[in-house]
């Protein structure tokens, strides 16, 4: 029996005749689809969509309950050759061992979680495979240990005190999300924000009508109430470019001000009302994309005027991603008002700040052993 995911993380993990865990932990390309099949009691790999590339030797762990098989595989570069058998086994590793480092690097390891945060719902995975997912795949894929830790630390969180806030199509200010998707994560993400602003601001989402109820839930824990508005599903990362530079989005949006966070968002401490002052605020980047000194302007994490956004919408289009449209944009208006300063204020990404009461994708800047720490750290001062 094979259980098998198309996707990026869940393709780097198999679990196959009732006995054995494959993990592919040597991706060529991302893009590939792995598949594995029993023919003659033998298991072959199989790549879905491979093309034409130069030969490669891919590595990857075939694991039962008592051991484990390593093993490289050669993709060629003719076309037709997507298929071979695995051969050569080498037997190394117990599943005890898996346990135990479990036990001892995340003690507070949530099975329930990690199930439902990465969509593993299906009776068809049993624990061990749950175990190896994390232990192979999960730890070491940076976002994914930064929303774990954010689930480690929901004691910390939750007992935040927060303002009650409640929508009010009249205040000026607005928490902004932005996701065609639902993740666990969430709940502790919009707690922290509405940590960090008071009750003059509102909480509007942007997502599909399939995930508006589980926002709304969120909401109801929270004890808050905000504004849903329902967006088609995004088929790329471009969409959601798209969808920022469209001027009908900004229309949407009644408040002047918005504090826009992602999931791969982190927030430190109290919005700072300094930051009123500037049309466009983000983590500075750590080169100029455009050669002419704009160094200001990571949207993954950013306050902006709304009706300034809308008015570069409205003037300008272009291709680019929708953070170095508005930055050239801005600056090509003479609007850019922000400078190094107070974009370190406010958020950091790629070059630390230390003081930073924002930040975004934190798993870039601080390394990887360290992110525990430093997110207990952070957290515990509020």
């Amino acid at each position: 029996m094979l259980y098998y995911k198309i996707n990026y993380y869940h393709n780097r993990l198999f679990f196959i005749k009732d006995d054995y865990y494959i993990y592919i932990y040597d991706i060529f390309k991302p893009e590939y689809i792995y598949n594995f099949k029993i023919i003659n009691d033998d298991i072959w790999i199989e790549i879905l969509n491979k093309k034409n590339i130069d030969k490669h030797k891919i590595k990857f762990k075939i694991l039962n309950n008592n051991n484990e098989i390593n093993l490289e595989y050669e993709l060629f570069r003719k076309k037709t050759i997507n298929i071979g058998k695995l051969e050569n086994f080498t037997l190394t590793k117990s599943e005890n061992i898996v346990d135990e480092d479990i036990k001892k690097s995340f003690p507070k390891f949530d099975i329930e979680y990690y199930l439902h945060n990465n969509k593993l719902i299906n009776n068809d995975y049993d624990i061990t495979f749950i175990k190896y997912h994390w232990y192979l795949c999960g730890q070491y894929h940076p976002y994914h240990y930064f929303k774990y830790l954010l689930k480690k630390y929901e004691g910390i969180i939750f007992n935040l005190n927060t303002s009650i806030i409640s929508y009010d199509e009249n205040k000026n200010n607005t928490l902004l999300f932005i996701d065609d998707r639902y993740d666990y994560s969430f709940i502790y993400l919009l707690k922290l924000f509405i940590y960090s602003v008071d009750e003059t601001w509102n909480i509007t989402v942007f997502t599909t009508n399939e995930n508006k109820e589980y926002y709304e839930n969120d909401f109801t824990k929270l004890n808050i109430t905000g504004k849903i508005n329902i967006i088609d599903k995004f088929n790329s990362i471009d969409d959601y470019s798209n969808l920022l530079k469209n001027s009908n989005f900004w229309k949407l949006i009644k408040e002047e001000n918005v504090l826009l966070f992602q999931y791969d968002s982190f927030c430190m401490g109290k919005f700072n009302n300094i930051f009123f002052n500037y049309n466009y605020i983000g983590a500075r980047w750590p080169h100029d994309p455009f050669k002419c000194n704009i160094k200001i302007g990571n949207g993954g994490t950013s306050f902006r005027k709304t009706r300034v956004m809308e008015k570069i919408c409205k003037k300008y289009m272009n291709n680019k991603a929708e953070d170095l449209f508005f930055s050239y944009y801005l600056y090509q208006e003479n609007l850019n008002n922000c400078y190094d300063r107070i974009a370190d204020m406010f958020s950091f990404e790629n070059i630390y700040i230390d003081d930073s009461i924002y930040a975004h994708q934190i798993y870039n800047t601080i390394k990887l052993e360290d992110l525990d720490n430093y997110v207990y750290s952070k957290l515990i001062k509020l």
